[in-house]
């Protein structure tokens, strides 16, 4: 059933040898790869649906347009973070940023303070369920359960499986701060619009749980905002391969001196670095977690369920 899938993958990954990747597939949404900003798409429908490789000449801070916004299942969690719809029923995105404290493995926030809306939709979707398995650990990772699908048929995104190491190149996605602070005078704040914007970092150290990517050569850098948002390993041909973590923490070195606290990145005007925690060790539970989903039926409750996707775990040569 998945064979052609499973081809189209194959080509998309030669770049990147004996490296695995994992890929929900679902009987009726479409299965594709993932797109950025500009991205070139080519696509092959499949007997399992659509299968695309993306081409991508990165430019690095540009604005993600709408629509591929929805192609990546960019999201806004809780009105202050960013996050990643995976599925139509489940959004990836940082512990800290669904605790009512901002902490990892801090109390969690009730659901009705988290609500998950988007750029390409009008919904306002509050959560059913928060899976918070990795926050004990430390590890900043979180999951968000749609309970009803609000936000219709969604791509399904791939992950990463390796370790996150030095040589990868990674494109990092946040909606937050795009503009750092200024001491003035008079001492203007940064600036902040809401708008998911993109960039590509190598990493300067990596472990199994958490990887580091400083200030790239264009002097661009995560920031406040950006937390829980989605970095993908990126082929040399411009190929995302997957969702390789979720940005947690930033090191700032400046801040404009006198200002309130809160609110803490509204006054940062410098940051060195942004550490990310990396998901390579939890996906195998994030991959079967997220198989439960439910899909309403026509004219009767939405507590009417069924189960939606299976897993498939490729090994691409």
């Amino acid at each position: 059933m998945v064979s052609r899938a499973i081809d189209m993958l194959r080509e998309a990954a030669k770049v990147v040898p004996a490296v695995r990747y994992a890929l929900g597939v679902a009987g009726v949404m479409a299965c594709c790869a993932l797109e950025t900003a500009q991205a070139q798409t080519t696509c092959t429908d499949t007997p399992e649906g659509r299968v695309c490789t993306v081409q991508q000449p990165i430019i690095s801070g540009a604005l993600v347009d709408v629509q591929r916004q929805r192609d990546l299942g960019l999201v806004t969690v809780g009105g202050g973070c960013s996050g990643t719809l995976v599925n139509r029923f489940w959004v990836l995105t940082a512990d800290h940023c669904v605790t009512s404290t901002g902490t990892v493995n801090g109390p969690s926030a009730s659901l009705a303070a988290l609500p998950i809306t988007a750029a390409w939709s009008t919904r306002i979707v509050i959560p059913t369920r928060l899976v918070r398995n990795w926050g004990p650990t430390g590890l900043d990772v979180a999951l968000v359960f749609l309970g009803a699908g609000d936000f219709g048929p969604a791509n399904i995104q791939l992950f990463f499986v390796n370790d996150v190491d030095t040589s990868l190149t990674l494109t990092k996605f946040g909606r937050g701060i795009f503009a750092y602070a200024s001491a003035g005078p008079p001492p203007v704040g940064a600036q902040q619009d809401g708008r998911f914007r993109s960039a590509v970092f190598t990493p300067s150290t990596a472990s199994a749980t958490a990887y580091t990517l400083p200030a790239n050569a264009a002097g661009q850098v995560g920031n406040g905002g950006d937390s829980g948002g989605p970095d993908f390993v990126t082929a040399p041909n411009g190929v995302l391969l997957g969702i390789a973590g979720v940005q947690s923490t930033c090191a700032w070195t400046s801040r404009v001196p006198g200002m309130p606290d809160p609110p803490f990145w509204t006054w940062v005007t410098a940051i060195a670095s942004c550490t990310s925690a990396a998901i390579s060790t939890a996906r195998f539970d994030i991959v079967q977690i997220i198989q439960e989903g439910s899909t309403p039926c026509a004219g009767v409750s939405a507590a009417c369920a069924v189960l939606e996707t299976t897993s498939l775990t490729l090994m691409l040569h």
